[in-house]
């Protein structure tokens, strides 16, 4: 076979046609990446190195929407995270309970439902009374006494003003109370056969639990409906710090945006090993807009007034790598990115503080850095 002529190889690099370069047995190249070891090629030019970068080219980056910036060394506030739950605002939410048991009945407008609005006063619902027959046996044969004394009653009332003038008007006027006290007694007896409680929503708000139905045989003290107004919602936040209170400057939830929160108090004994503290949404926040059922667990972001050194990033620059770790993406070339694992505090919804692993020359990618730790 002839071999070719210096010409033809110029030739060949003129027109751009490669030859694939193999390393020799163990050979590394300058970032320890093995050179002997077949390489996938992508087609779209992304790819993830030996060394765990990532190459991604310019036209890629531009259609992922990739954007870095320098983040400069400054003082935030130190940041510590609660956990909390939702709960009712005691001035602006109640319990509608049966006094007594017996059958729930419908109100004027029907049973309501959960999440339908009531005003303060509307009748939710009624609570028919039974009692057993034999008590109920002697209701009415009282009442039917009753009536008959009534009647004698009314008879000597009648009488007696026939005959004003001869008789004393002391007897005439005794005539009357007692028929008065058994007319009263009568009504009494004869509404209490027939009585029901009206459920009365307590406050205004929507029904934020319902579990009453028409027909259904009720106890004393059960609970039938829970009113609340979901503008006045409270977070109550445990701790194992009881000096934590007279360090918070503020606090936040996790998950919300904008949803800032004041500290209303702090229990001072322990529930269950911990301390319950009790906030609240501050007036010309998203208060009554907060997307929040009562119940619900949440996580809160308590700023103290200590401060801390770091560098203030955008909370979707910190992702996480396959060890679950932080991390965050370091552009080191026109077209790689290098992850670089580090510690942070959450700031509010949106911002976070890394404490370390970060310099002052390190350009990070604050847009985009989910899409660059999927490429493989």
């Amino acid at each position: 076979m002839k071999a070719p002529s210096l010409l033809s190889i110029v030739l060949m690099l003129g027109t751009g046609a490669s030859m694939p370069v193999l390393g020799a047995p163990g050979a590394h190249g300058p970032n320890g990446e093995h050179l002997d070891s077949p390489t996938s090629v992508n087609a779209s030019g992304l790819a993830r190195l030996p060394d765990g970068s990532v190459q991604v080219p310019m036209l890629a980056q531009r259609r992922m929407g990739i954007r870095t910036l320098i983040a400069p060394e400054s003082d935030a506030a130190a940041t510590v995270e609660l956990s909390g739950r939702i709960v009712m605002d005691p001035n602006a939410g109640g319990q509608v309970q049966a006094m007594s048991g017996g059958r729930i009945e419908p109100g004027p407008k029907g049973l309501p439902l959960a999440g339908q609005a009531v005003r303060r006063g509307d009748v939710l619902a009624y609570v028919v009374y039974r009692a057993d027959p034999y008590a109920q046996a002697n209701q009415q044969s009282q009442l039917a006494e009753l009536r008959s004394n009534r009647e004698l009653a009314a008879q000597r009332v009648q009488r007696l003003q026939s005959l004003e003038g001869t008789v004393p008007r002391k007897d005439i006027d005794a005539a009357r109370a007692e028929l008065q006290s058994l007319t009263a007694r009568e009504r009494n007896i004869g509404a209490s056969l027939g009585a029901r409680e009206p459920l009365v929503a307590p406050v205004s708000g929507v029904i934020a639990k319902a579990s009453a139905v028409a027909g259904q045989v009720v106890e004393a003290r059960d609970v039938l409906y829970e009113v609340v107004d979901p503008g006045r919602v409270l977070v109550e936040a445990t701790t194992a710090d009881p000096a934590l209170p007279a360090k918070l400057a503020g606090a936040h939830l996790q998950d919300v945006a904008n949803a800032k929160l004041e500290l209303v108090g702090a229990a001072r004994s322990l529930r269950d090993g911990v301390l319950p503290l009790t906030f609240k949404v501050q007036s010309g926040s998203v208060g009554g807009a907060l997307p929040l059922a009562i119940g619900q667990p949440v996580t809160l972001v308590a700023a103290l007034k200590e401060r801390t050194k770091g560098y203030v990033l955008p909370a979707q620059a910190v992702v996480r790598n396959s060890a679950n770790e932080p991390i965050v993406w370091i552009k080191s070339g026109a077209e790689r990115y290098i992850p670089q694992p580090v510690q942070f505090r959450a700031l509010d919804a949106a911002t976070v503080v890394v404490t370390q692993g970060l310099g002052a020359d390190n350009r990070v990618v604050v847009q985009g850095a989910s899409l660059i730790a999927q490429i493989r």
